[in-house]
């Protein structure tokens, strides 16, 4: 009797453990706290630098760079700007894949706040009536409920709609006055297209039967790192201290999420595309911590185990050595285009518009001196063809890229 009234305890003490942390994670979302300790002590002391700065400070990256230069690597006379039409809805798929039509509009954003920064006025404006159009004309309202569409909708619209456009107003905002009712407008649609499909996963736990006792909280997705991006870059430009925080909240619960070799469980479970997702995530990271940077928050130096060095680290091991990324891609979790989980499938991460290797040249210029980038700079094209991959990617001046959102080879001249 005594035997079962201890084992009536135990539960019982298990079930308000569990309440409790169900609390706490509704409150980490809802309540002016957020789930990281760290993000906390920083909410505690942050006031924006200058609200309307997102991606970079326009006004003095010009006194720093100069605008001839800026002219000469942002203004690509080979980029032939056609605005795209508004869209009055989203048709994801409800498997793999976004709805494409929102890529347009996002490669029109970066290609477009490139020539505003290198002195394009006339691109300027465009990317201010564009914004203003979306605003008075567009039909958008929420993404569907069905969970296969809801996953992708979200994402189509946080990565390649309000965090580009977003990006892009706080460059050409920045050059130019623009009437105070039309901006008023564009930030209020931007505000309530940001909520409606916000996709942080703040509150859904954990998954479950994780690889190797690696209990993963689900906010760590690549997902929920887009929407963060999207989310803080329209609470810069809007002066929602919250929404900009929630960014930075993003940077720890993703790395938080890491395994003791620098894999990061959500993506590295992807099959042929473990490491195309573990590239992505670390390019959504960087896309994180820049804009932290802009408004005084140094993400980088802060001193952790888990940092954003051992995801790199992670990616050069895998370069070396494909067969170390096997034993997590085997779970074959929605791997896309191929099954066979032995052979990475990068995605063309060389390529210019490509995300998976959009971190690197932003990262060996943040951090020359670091042992990744060495690595980097003196990567061995015959190890394999993720290497290979690598050596085309460090070689380019940068990339243009829906995972950070700009062109790397503009905004990030010193």
């Amino acid at each position: 009797m005594k035997k079962f009234s201890k084992i009536k305890s135990f539960l019982f003490f298990l079930l308000l453990i569990n309440f409790t942390n169900i609390a706490n994670a509704k409150c980490s979302f809802n309540c002016d706290k957020f789930i990281s300790s760290e993000a906390n002590k920083i909410s505690k002391q942050f006031e924006f630098k200058q609200i309307g700065l997102v991606a970079l400070d326009v006004k003095e990256k010009i006194k720093i760079v100069g605008q001839n230069e800026l002219k000469k690597r942002c203004w690509k006379t080979s980029y032939y700007l056609l605005t795209p039409k508004v869209i009055n809805d989203v048709k994801a798929p409800e498997g793999y894949g976004l709805d494409k039509r929102f890529n347009e509009i996002s490669s029109w954003f970066r290609k477009s706040s490139a020539q505003c920064l290198g002195g394009n006025i006339k691109q300027c404006n465009k990317i201010h009536q564009y914004a203003l159009n979306f605003s008075q004309n567009s039909k958008i309202n929420k993404p569907r409920k069905k969970d296969g569409f809801y996953w992708n909708d979200t994402l189509s619209v946080s990565m390649r709609l309000t965090g580009p456009m977003a990006m892009a107003l706080g460059i050409a905002w920045n050059k130019i006055n623009f009437p105070k009712d039309e901006k008023k407008m564009i930030l209020k649609w931007l505000d309530k297209i940001d909520n409606n499909f916000e996709h942080g996963m703040r509150t859904n736990g954990y998954y479950e039967g994780s690889y190797y006792g690696n209990s993963t909280r689900k906010a760590g997705h690549n997902h929920a790192a887009q929407s963060s991006i999207a989310r803080m870059s329209v609470g810069a430009l809007t002066g929602n201290k919250k929404k900009f925080l929630t960014g930075i909240d993003q940077w720890f619960i993703t790395l938080d999420t890491m395994r003791k070799d620098g894999s990061l469980p959500i993506e590295t479970r992807r099959g042929a595309r473990a490491l195309f997702y573990q590239g992505r995530t670390i390019s959504a990271l960087i896309a994180i911590a820049e804009r932290a940077v802009v408004q005084g928050i140094d993400l980088y130096t802060i001193d952790r185990n888990k940092s954003i060095h051992k995801a790199v680290q992670f990616y050069l091991d895998v370069a070396d050595n494909p067969e170390l990324i096997l034993k997590y891609a085997k779970k074959n979790k929605s791997p896309g285009p191929s099954n066979n989980y032995t052979r990475q499938d990068l995605g063309g991460a060389y390529r210019f518009n490509s995300s998976g290797h959009g971190w690197v040249q932003l990262y060996v210029k943040k951090f020359p001196h670091h042992k990744n980038t060495n690595r980097l700079l003196n990567i061995s094209n015959g190890k394999s063809h993720i290497s290979a991959s690598l050596e085309i990617s460090v070689s380019q001046k940068g990339k243009s890229t829906e995972w950070i959102t700009l062109d790397t080879s503009c905004f990030n001249t010193d």
